[in-house]
């Protein structure tokens, strides 16, 4: 019996030490996370706050289905991590380009489309969506604005708003401002066609169930897709070109509370 429980120890001992020097370290409720960690300027180092990536059914490295979250070595984090050859799954916010469109008219009034695919089907947002390889933020944000309302500009027009750091992506918002009558005629027609014409090619489908150049008041009566959008709107409305700033927010889950928080941080310029 003796010899038998001194195996075991020995097996587990064994186990442990192999576990240890592949560099991962379990977590558990009672991990101290380093001083060093981000937080946000409101909150002390005791609150910081972790998010829980997806873990991926199968190594992107030896296909292994054996994917634990934990935290490797040197990190600080919890990461996917293949248990297998130890390859490191990082998750990563995607990078969003997004373009307020407006007409500096009596309207004052601001390119908006209707979504045709979830999530939030039906309702209304500006232009925006992931970025390319190979392109720029700017083209990234001229590309959508053509996407999904048909409407065309010249990269070197648009002027850097704003920056939204969310859950899973950071924002980078441009504003494009049609200053005289013959940009703003260009773009109702552009407008008109996307709506004739625009996702009847099946291999075309229609981004937007309709775009149209929305009054500020037009605009209330709309339900708005996500916050971001209407802070993008708040703040280029707010902020005229002569005189703009770069706005700063973010917004996090604290998962302590259950409950969504946003600030909003110094203008950069």
């Amino acid at each position: 019996m003796t010899t038998i429980m001194h195996t075991n120890l020995f097996l587990a001992v064994t186990a442990f030490l192999l576990h240890s020097a592949s560099g991962f370290v379990p977590f558990s409720s009672q991990t101290k996370f380093p001083t060093s960690c981000w937080s946000p300027p409101s909150q002390s180092s005791s609150t910081r706050l972790f998010f829980e990536p997806t873990v991926p059914n199968f190594c992107g490295n030896c296909g292994s289905s054996e994917m634990v979250l934990q935290i490797p070595q040197g990190d600080e984090r919890l990461r996917a991590c293949c248990s297998q050859c130890d390859y490191i799954e990082y998750s990563n916010p995607k990078i969003v380009a997004a373009c307020v469109v407006r007409t500096l008219d009596d309207d004052d009034s601001v390119l908006m489309g209707q979504r045709s695919i979830e999530p939030r089907k039906g309702t209304w947002g500006i232009p925006q969506g992931y970025m390319e390889h190979g392109e720029t933020s700017r083209e990234a944000a001229v590309r959508e604005v053509w996407e999904e309302t048909g409407v065309t500009l010249d990269p070197a027009s648009l002027q850097f708003r704003a920056v939204y750091n969310v859950p899973g992506s950071v924002q980078l918002v441009y504003e494009a401002i049609l200053t005289d009558a013959e940009e703003i005629s260009k773009a109702k027609q552009e407008i008109e066609d996307y709506n004739n014409n625009h996702g009847k090619d099946t291999e075309s489908p229609k981004e937007s169930q309709q775009v149209a150049l929305l009054s500020k008041a037009e605009v209330e009566d709309k339900e708005i897709c996500f916050p971001t959008v209407q802070w993008a709107l708040d703040h280029c409305r707010s902020n005229p070109k002569s005189n703009s700033s770069i706005q700063q927010m973010t917004k996090m889950y604290d998962p302590a509370t259950e409950k969504w928080s946003q600030y909003e941080d110094e203008a950069v310029r």
